[in-house]
C-alpha cells in the first residue's frame, strides 16, 4: 500500500473548491462563509428532489449585500460561465 503525504495542510487546498449552500441550517451557512470565504460559496438547492434546501434564500436577507450578491449571482455566473 502506498501512502502519500500532502505537501501542505488540508486547509491550504480549500481554494481549489467551490462549496454550495446546501447545509440546512443558517448557522452552518455562516460557518461555511467564514471558513472558506463568500467568493467560494455558490447557491444550490437540490431541487427538484425532496431534500431541497432553501435555507440560503432565507438566510440571504441577513447577509450583507456584497456577500448576498456573490453567493446568489456573481459566483454562479463565474462558475457556470454565464
Amino acid at each position: 500500500m502506498v501512502s502519500e503525504v500532502a505537501e501542505r495542510p488540508p486547509r491550504d487546498y480549500l481554494d481549489n473548491f467551490v462549496f454550495d449552500t446546501i447545509v440546512y441550517e443558517p448557522s452552518a451557512l455562516e460557518f461555511l462563509i467564514e471558513s472558506v470565504g463568500a467568493e467560494r460559496v455558490i447557491f444550490g438547492t437540490d431541487l427538484p428532489f425532496v431534500i431541497a434546501d432553501l435555507v440560503a434564500l432565507e438566510a440571504a436577507d441577513s447577509l450583507d449585500s456584497v456577500t448576498r450578491r456573490l453567493i446568489l449571482e456573481e459566483n454562479p455566473a463565474r462558475v457556470y460561465g454565464i
